[in-house]
């Protein structure tokens, strides 16, 4: 997976701001998943098609996915994500939710759009998940832009903590999300971490300084 820089996703037209929601447990981040008959299933996904220069929603896609291995959700995923059992048992399977992607992907002119997400697992586990089902993975070949990342080294010594997401949206005065844990509310957010990475990562930089030196002196 080719990773793009800030100046390199800065130069792409439009670019797909991606988020998916996956079956979990209680232990599943903290252990990564690590239990192989608890994989992390695509259970929702969620797609915004953004124009970078102008700062342009195209069109989203959202829909269900239909698990296969673990077909029931867990409590602890169900009251995380906010996902009813009834909306997983009447989604597509990945298959058919893969082929609906493609052809919005098409109708688009999303075709070559680089993805971009906080991190990458939503990219890793997306292709982990074609694979077991045997379908096509529609952004394999797409070059991949990881929010995090970029934000993690936009604020060097100041990044302890910035791995997540919700400490990071504080630090930025990003407002809360109110969709937070589904998968389109989360892509929606992936813009405005996008904004202050380009535009207000230096102020925010200097704020956080000046209140450490203040704390220091007190």
């Amino acid at each position: 997976m080719q990773l793009l820089s800030l100046a390199e996703l800065e130069r792409e037209q439009r670019v797909l701001l991606l988020d998916l929601e996956f079956t979990c447990w209680e232990d599943s981040l903290n252990t990564g998943w690590s239990d192989p008959a608890r994989p992390p299933e695509v259970i929702e996904i969620g797609i915004v098609a953004y124009g970078t220069i102008g700062g342009t929603v195209f069109n989203e896609y959202v829909s269900f996915v239909k698990p296969t291995i673990n077909s029931q959700l867990s409590n602890y995923c169900k009251t995380l994500l906010g996902i009813a059992q009834d909306q997983v048992d009447m989604a597509q399977p990945l298959t058919t939710v893969v082929g609906d992607i493609e052809r919005w992907l098409r109708h688009n002119g999303a075709e070559r759009a680089p993805t971009c997400s906080w991190g990458v697992n939503d990219r890793k586990f997306k292709a982990n998940n074609c694979l077991l089902v045997g379908c096509p993975d529609p952004f394999s070949e797409r070059a991949h832009a990881d929010l995090k990342m970029m934000i993690h080294e936009a604020f060097g010594s100041l990044a302890v903590g910035l791995q997540d997401r919700d400490r990071t949206r504080q630090l930025l005065g990003i407002p809360e999300n109110p969709m937070r844990h589904r998968a389109i509310g989360d892509a929606r957010e992936l813009i405005a971490f996008f904004h202050c990475l380009r535009y207000e990562v230096g102020q925010v930089k200097h704020d956080s300084i000046a209140q450490e030196g203040r704390s220091i002196s007190a």
